[in-house]
């Protein structure tokens, strides 16, 4: 395990300053997010800035405040850059190891959800909004779920939190660490989710390649809108 997280480039390791200032920049540019949310519910409704903050809308607010981080802080921005690693795709090992994972993924899923029925999609507001859009808001969710989620995610999890705590520490503890905080964000089915990061990070520990899990989480994400 050890050893394959050192294949990725050491140039950028990242310091643990770096990795505090980033979560605490998050912090900040999200309460900020949800202030400016909350003076517009103010001005028009509680129901809408809820809609915001849960809704398709949401996923992209989050995305803009990931990504302005990996502009604002050179080292985060040239670590993922290298993690992406899109060579990979050209390697059919990497599909092998994707359709595995989207294997593991569905079984998680049957198991956690439908046979025991110990977690329920319902709960994740974000799906239930598909029930409601049309049109072009229709596309916009897609949009939001199917590629800025998976990529945002798999920035913020497996490309910053994974690195810089396997690189600091362990691989094992980045794994789980980043899995657990994972879970954390979605509340709906976090059991499903922590066990689903586990899965992101052997794929892109296996890779060396952080669009290994993007392209299995935008895959996992289709199947699950698709065939409900």
């Amino acid at each position: 395990m050890r050893e394959l997280s050192t294949i990725h480039t050491e140039s950028t390791k990242m310091g643990w300053h770096i990795f505090w200032s980033v979560i605490l920049t998050y912090i900040a540019f999200t309460i900020i997010t949800a202030v400016l949310t909350a003076i517009v519910g103010g001005i028009t409704s509680t129901a809408f800035a809820y809609s915001l903050l849960t809704g398709s809308v949401g996923q992209f607010l989050d995305a803009c405040v990931v990504f302005s981080i990996v502009v604002l802080y050179r080292d985060v921005r040239v670590s993922i850059v290298q993690s992406i690693r899109f060579s990979a795709l050209r390697q059919p090992s990497t599909y092998f190891y994707i359709t595995l994972g989207f294997g593991c993924l569905y079984i998680i899923s049957f198991l956690m959800i439908e046979f025991w029925q110990f977690e329920t999609t319902a709960a994740n507001p974000v799906n239930m909004q598909r029930h409601t859009a049309g049109g072009w808001q229709e596309v916009f969710w897609l949009i939001a779920l199917i590629i800025v989620g998976p990529v945002k995610e798999e920035v913020m999890f497996r490309g910053f939190l994974y690195r810089v705590v396997a690189n600091r520490l362990y691989p094992v503890a980045g794994l789980f660490g980043s899995s657990v905080l994972f879970g954390i964000m979605h509340p709906g089915y976090p059991v499903s989710s922590v066990l689903a990061g586990v899965v992101f990070g052997l794929l892109y520990q296996r890779t060396n390649s952080l669009a290994a899990p993007i392209l299995l989480h935008m895959s996992w994400n289709a199947y699950v809108i698709f065939s409900t």
